[in-house]
């Protein structure tokens, strides 16, 4: 399937994350996930996952790149909106660390619970972090596409990096050198853009 035909159905399934267990130690690291999308060694995730995929899906080391779009013609030929991730679990607020993003998973009440405990109201910040939860941790850029295979658009596109991982077993998860597909891509100067800087160049290139 062509990154940028209208091919996609929003009803078709999704058969798997971009990448099943990797870890994301930097922005070059997610220069190369970004890179595999574009020339089609990995998959681009074009809907947001729906419970089911949520629970198959969603595990250690599981890596997800996604395009934001919101515009009538969209990347299926008909139209829509993809703006936010939603992965139907609860998360603290973000934390900054480099180049991304990191939400800690809060526990999920049962029904009911609220009135038991109204200190754990359904969007209080005082709701506990789950006891050796996921981390979230997620990354954007700019896709500017300076060559051939720049869609009809031309317009840059804006991808996401979404991950999740247990801060316990992290450093046991998979690299980008451990990955034969991946170890020596190389990421194409200046196709991707984050914070006003392209990666790919030396500043900034890495967290």
């Amino acid at each position: 399937m062509s990154l940028f035909t209208p091919d996609f159905k929003f009803g078709d399934p999704l058969d798997s994350p971009t990448h099943d267990c990797l870890q994301i130690r930097n922005s070059q690291d997610a220069a190369v996930i970004f890179e595999a999308v574009r020339i089609g060694k990995l998959p681009l995730i074009r809907r947001r996952l729906n419970a089911e995929e949520c629970k198959d899906f969603i595990k250690e080391g599981a890596v997800f790149v996604w395009e934001e779009y919101d515009f009538i013609q969209g990347v299926d030929g008909s139209g829509g909106s993809f703006q936010r991730w939603t992965d139907r679990m609860k998360w603290s607020q973000s934390r900054v660390e480099g180049p991304f993003l990191y939400y800690e998973e809060k526990i999920d009440l049962p029904p009911g619970a609220e009135k038991m405990h109204p200190s754990f109201h359904a969007k209080s910040r005082t709701r506990p972090l789950k006891p050796d939860g996921m981390t979230k941790q997620t990354f954007s850029a700019v896709a500017l596409f300076p060559d051939e295979n720049a869609p009809p658009s031309k317009k840059p596109r804006k991808w996401h990096l979404t991950t999740y991982f247990r801060r316990s077993t992290w450093p046991t998860l998979p690299t980008i050198e451990s990955d034969p597909e991946l170890k020596d891509l190389a990421v194409v100067e200046g196709m991707f853009e984050t914070k006003g800087l392209r990666i790919g160049t030396q500043a900034g290139f890495m967290s």
